[in-house]
């Protein structure tokens, strides 16, 4: 909206404001993707200490449950 008055006030056609309007946009865009794939890239890596994480704590568990006494086979 502040756009469109700035383009009246200094006699812009409308054309070019959306033109800068969406050029802008798009360069934004451009600077925000390798953030966004370096966040996506973490949250994996992330769910993948968490996932193994609890697995090996459940195998630690139940193996402690069919052994209680400490002794090894």
């Amino acid at each position: 909206m502040t756009v469109t008055i700035e383009a009246e006030i200094y006699g812009m056609p409308r054309t070019t404001v959306c033109a800068y309007r969406n050029s802008a946009i798009r360069k934004m865009r451009q600077d925000m993707e390798p953030l966004a794939l370096f966040l996506l890239d973490y949250v994996a890596i992330m769910g993948l200490f968490v996932g193994v994480g609890y697995y090996i704590s459940v195998l630690l568990i139940t193996g402690k449950q069919k052994n209680p006494k400490g002794l090894s086979h």
